[in-house]
């Protein structure tokens, strides 16, 4: 038996209990503090709400997906689409899904039933790196939620005590600010459970190894199991011998009602509602829909036993007859979680092989536009959206073959893949940016592209970042002058600074374009220069590192139309 107070006669449950400072309504004691348990339980039901909302297939939210909407997708790609566009609720029948293949004839990839999985192994082990991490950190974040109300229902009970008289109930009130204690610091470290993998890696430098983050989870996860058990128990809740005697002690009037109603052990309405609760956490708090035996294995080895335990070491045998109700009733609140976590995760798997079909047909999107226009334009093509992005400081390089005339077709093809195929790795060797290739024409630039944006707008950052982007343009132009002597042919060049609008031109054969009086500028230069030479405008000698050497061009004056006669100077190096 434990400890109980002897100033105070032993008393049979209820028997000090005073119905008349209870609130009592037609003969029924009333729970005075109803208002907050029926608040209690409506913030768990929005939390509930709320849970489910955030858990449902997303349907292409994001703009890439919303591309792929609009495009004429792979016949395969829409029969997968129409198998994957289901609720988290598993509406589709299971019968369809676990079929050899559904009414396309396409082959189903998706084993349901206790053992849910991806046929293909890659499949599932992809499916495992993604949705493990935000699943492990979505159930933090509840859990977390659970460490906080679990903190506050510990901090009502030490308020309970508060209202006892005599100091023998230091102990008691020392655990309960314990438990608080306990459960702030969890919650605080729950809510730095990184997200993904990614994150992960961030948090471990500041704080743990990566490691700790996969293990720990389960060490909470487990502790919390425990903690739902341990907390209904004596000492850190009162046994019902303690509950009488605190009946007559104590001014609150929850404790009365407590005791009247014998709400203590692991089998009074407190603690089962609490283990229900945690029942019905577990298919949010548990990662994967393979981990949910734990629960039954929790269920029927630790709350039976502990059960089973306590009341044969404290003799507190009131409710072990009301165990195999109890304990059915549990059961079936776990069946209804299971139930729960299958249709989620089902959701879920379905949602996410849709994501991966589209993700595949993406990246072969992406290739095939890749070679035709800038990779920061391609998400706005599949949107088909209009793209006229104005550019305040570009620099142009116009590269022109010439005298070029071959008689024999074939060898005019060949020779121009091969020296544009070479002029094509210069400028990626040298981050400068391929606008397009006319006949023997040969246009790229830098200043286009986001990654050549400076990050400052003031007017010197500018500047001396474009110093730079050009110190690239005219590095690439000297390689390409080497490629003379190869080819036995002459280049003419020429290049001109200034503002541009960059836009994507068609539908079915896209082009990247620029357009303003910066290509036109470029475009003379290149046809003023002579075979082997590198001609530039005074916009660009104005921005030249001095590393570069040039010179004022004899005799060369570039009329532009509007803008009179501009200067045109000579790459000396």
């Amino acid at each position: 038996m434990f400890w109980v107070n002897p100033t105070l006669p032993s008393s049979t449950p209820g028997e000090f209990l005073k119905p008349e400072a209870a609130d009592v309504h037609h003969g029924r004691i009333l729970d005075p503090h109803g208002h907050l348990h029926m608040g209690s339980a409506l913030g768990m039901f929005m939390i509930a709400l709320l849970l489910q909302w955030t858990t449902q297939p997303q349907q292409r939210k994001d703009a890439v997906a919303s591309a792929m909407r609009k495009a004429r997708k792979p016949r395969f790609l829409n029969q997968a689409a129409a198998r994957a566009d289901v609720d988290a609720e598993g509406s589709d029948s299971e019968d369809e899904a676990t079929s050899s293949s559904d009414s396309h004839g396409t082959p189903c990839v998706m084993k349901l039933g206790p053992g849910m999985r991806f046929l293909d192994e890659d499949l599932e082990e992809e499916w495992e790196k993604e949705s493990y991490p935000k699943n492990q950190q979505r159930g933090a974040v509840l859990l977390a939620l659970v460490a906080f109300g679990l903190a506050v229902d510990r901090f009502y009970a030490f308020y309970e005590l508060q209202s006892c008289k005599g100091d023998q109930w230091w102990m008691q009130k020392s655990l309960q600010i314990g438990c608080i204690l306990v459960m702030v610091k969890v919650f605080a470290f729950l809510l730095m459970v990184p997200a993904d993998t990614g994150t992960r890696g961030e948090a471990a430098s500041f704080f743990l190894p990566s490691k700790f983050w996969d293990s720990t989870y389960w060490i909470i996860l487990g502790f919390f199991g425990c903690f739902f058990i341990v907390v209904n128990l004596w000492p850190i809740s009162p046994s019902c011998d303690i509950l009488s005697v605190m009946a007559r002690v104590c001014s609150y009037k929850s404790v009365w009602i407590a005791n009247e109603k014998l709400d203590c052990t692991l089998q009074g309405h407190t603690a089962c509602q609490m283990i229900q609760l945690w029942m019905l956490i577990m298919p949010y708090a548990l990662p994967q829909f393979r981990c949910f035996h734990l629960t039954f294995l929790w269920l029927g080895f630790f709350y039976v036993g502990v059960s089973w335990l306590y009341a044969e070491i404290s003799g507190e045998k009131t409710h072990m007859v009301d165990l195999g109700l109890h304990f059915s009733m549990l059961v079936v609140t776990a069946i209804l979680g299971t139930m729960k976590k299958y249709y989620l995760e089902k959701g879920m798997r379905r949602q996410f092989l849709e994501d991966n079909l589209q993700r595949k047909a993406l990246e072969h999107l992406y290739v095939v536009f890749d070679g035709m226009v800038p990779k920061y334009v391609i998400p706005r093509m599949l949107m088909q959206k209009p793209i006229c992005d104005y550019r305040p400081r570009v620099s142009i390089l116009f590269v022109l073959i010439h005298d070029f005339h071959v008689s024999d077709a074939n060898a005019a093809l060949t020779f121009l893949n091969t020296y544009f195929g070479k002029m094509d790795d210069i400028c990626a060797a040298h981050k400068v940016t391929k606008i397009e290739t006319v006949a023997e024409e040969y246009v790229c630039s830098v200043g286009v592209v986001p990654e050549d944006l400076p990050g400052d707008t003031s007017a010197i950052t500018a500047e001396r970042q474009h110093q730079e982007l050009l110190e690239r343009l005219f590095g690439a132009a000297y390689e390409i002058q080497q490629l003379q002597n190869e080819a036995q042919k002459k280049f003419k060049m020429g290049i001109h600074t200034g503002e541009i609008h960059a836009g994507v031109i068609g539908q079915k054969l896209p082009r990247f374009r620029l357009f303003g009086d910066t290509i036109n500028t470029s475009a003379r230069m290149m046809q003023k220069a002579s075979p082997g030479q590198l001609l530039f405008g005074e916009a660009t000698n104005r921005l030249l590192p001095s590393s570069l050497k040039v010179k004022e061009a004899d005799g060369i004056i570039v009329k532009m139309k509007g803008k009179g006669d501009v200067k045109a100077f000579v790459l000396l190096r």
